[in-house]
């Protein structure tokens, strides 16, 4: 996991035997992506994207999440043998029901009406006081 030399060839004075293998940093790819993909749910958020359908920014998160460490699973090293004979290893097959999740959440929210909709449709406008009854 990360980046790493493994070791394997070379012999050391004292015994030790040495060949070290460069590995991609995973680690450094997995936060920056997780950066990125902050940074565009704020950028979303800021600009009114996602507050008026209910669920986007869950399903954008979950897609964009699991999508990228879906991918950076195969630049890593297998921390374990799950199954030599699958072509995707644990990492990649736990990642694609929230993969599907998230785009399930995005086809509801395209499914529901948006917040503004629902508020024009109303006659009201979310950004006045409600009357208050009593008063």
């Amino acid at each position: 996991m990360g980046f790493c030399l493994q070791a394997g060839g070379e012999t050391l004075s004292d015994g030790t035997i040495l060949n070290f293998v460069p590995c991609h940093p995973t680690q450094l790819y997995e936060a920056l992506s997780y950066l990125l993909l902050s940074i565009i749910l704020y950028l979303l958020w800021r600009k009114n994207i996602t507050n008026i359908r209910p669920g986007l920014s869950v399903g954008i998160f979950l897609v964009a999440m699991f999508t990228a460490r879906f991918l950076i699973e195969f630049l890593k090293i297998p921390q374990e043998k799950f199954n030599n004979t699958s072509l995707l290893d644990m990492g990649q097959w736990l990642s694609i029901p929230f993969i599907l999740l998230g785009i399930a959440f995005i086809i509801y929210s395209f499914k529901t009406k948006s917040l503004s909709a629902s508020a024009s449709a109303s006659g009201t406008n979310s950004n006045e006081p409600q009357d208050t009854p009593g008063k």
